[in-house]
């Protein structure tokens, strides 16, 4: 894992040993009809006329929004983003899925039963626009495994709110409780051809139908 956090690091980072500062993310809840949802929220500091962008994390199967913003154990190589925020300028967003875990692309209906994810991750982008000065064409999403799998969902149930979203170890679904793409959207998908649960082939001629 720690090969892999160097290589995640260099690539968005550089290679010079040191990422700068990073921004400090602080918790945050909001009223739903399934009850108080969690999330953790790092602003810049300073003003932002012209609309910061915003980067949504969604956490893998297992893990949370603490461990995507490098706050526990082990620490996930997207807590990188929170020093490309303070560098460049923009909002990182980590909703945490709860009990259940996300009610994405594969989830099943028993386990997120009375879950709006959807919902709550949109209603967590309007709550960034009105409250932290994110412009709202400069919106986007990346998850991780299951985490991955709700940003495809995401994508294809408010897709005009995305300006590109992205997935990591987490294939293209060919079938699940979201709908097929109907409007196209700027996609990175990162995963291995040597990964056994990650179905190289299938997900190119998926994505290529977006």
């Amino acid at each position: 894992m720690s090969r892999f956090n160097e290589l995640v690091r260099a690539t968005f980072c550089g290679t010079n040993g040191s990422a700068g500062p990073s921004l400090d993310a602080v918790p945050g809840t909001l009223d739903r009809p399934e009850g108080v949802r969690h999330y953790l929220i790092a602003v810049p500091d300073g003003a932002a006329p012209a609309g910061r962008a915003l980067v949504v994390v969604l956490h893998g199967g297992g893990a949370s929004a603490a461990q995507v913003m490098g706050q526990a154990f082990p620490p996930s190589p997207l807590s990188v983003l929170l020093a490309i925020a303070a560098r460049e300028h923009f909002v990182v967003l980590a909703p945490d899925a709860g009990k259940g875990g996300w009610s994405g692309c594969f989830a099943g209906t028993g386990r997120v039963a009375g879950k709006d994810d959807v919902g709550f991750i949109d209603a967590l982008i309007e709550r960034a626009i009105a409250e932290h000065g994110v412009d709202p064409a400069r919106v986007y999403i990346i998850g991780v495994s299951r985490g991955g799998w709700m940003a495809y969902r995401m994508a294809t149930a408010i897709p005009h709110k995305l300006g590109a979203f992205a997935s990591v170890l987490a294939p293209m679904p060919e079938a699940g409780p979201a709908s097929a793409p109907g409007v196209p959207l700027p996609l990175l998908v990162f995963g291995g051809t040597d990964d056994p649960r990650f179905p190289t082939a299938a997900a190119n001629t998926s994505m290529r139908s977006i």
